[in-house]
This record gives structure tokens, C-alpha cells and sequence, in this order.
């Protein structure tokens, strides 16, 4: 799949989990869905590296969304090889609960 249909995909993907987290509580398969194809985005070579950086970000933070703890940590240990350590602290941070 090229990366404009993907790009499509994502922003409908994300539109459907927003309003769906808003009008019911079984929302979190929609998140699961908008970090599996932010995850495919992530992977593409054919995107500058500030995109795969903000589709990385978005694989994580989605998986959070949909309460995949697990899933978010295996994806920044995935990224781990290939991001800078300034990177990698990002996703970390991403992972950690503020407050």
C-alpha cells in the first residue's frame, strides 16, 4: 500500500477513534487500529524522517490509547535500532504516566 492510502487510512482511522471514544466506552479496538496502521506509516522508507518519527509517536501513543501497554513498550524496543537515543528517550517518555 503506498503511502498516500495509508495516510488516508490513518486520518480516518484516528477521525473514527476520537468520535467513537466519545460516544462509547468500547473504543479502544478503534485505538488499536490507528496505532497498527501508524505503525505501517512508521516503517515506510519512502517518508522523510519527521514523518516516520511523528507516525512512530502516534503508534505508541495509540496503543496507550487503547490500554496495550504491551504493545506500546514492544514498539519503541522495535524502533530502538533504528531512532537516535534523543528519539528513543521521546517514545520512552510517551510510555510513562505524567503526573
Amino acid at each position: 500500500m503506498n503511502t498516500d492510502d495509508l495516510n488516508s487510512r490513518v486520518t480516518q482511522a484516528i477521525w473514527d477513534a476520537q468520535h467513537l471514544e466519545e460516544q462509547s466506552s468500547n473504543y479502544k479496538p478503534a485505538w488499536l487500529n490507528v496505532s497498527r496502521i501508524e505503525d505501517e506509516l512508521a516503517m515506510c522508507p519512502s517518508l522523510s524522517l519527521e514523518e516516520r518519527g511523528i507516525a512512530r509517536r502516534g503508534a505508541v501513543s495509540a496503543a496507550l490509547r487503547a490500554g496495550e501497554h504491551n504493545r506500546a513498550q514492544e514498539l519503541v524496543q522495535k524502533y530502538s535500532p533504528t531512532i537516535s537515543p534523543t528519539q528513543y528517550q521521546e517514545l520512552c517518555s510517551i510510555l510513562t504516566p505524567k503526573g
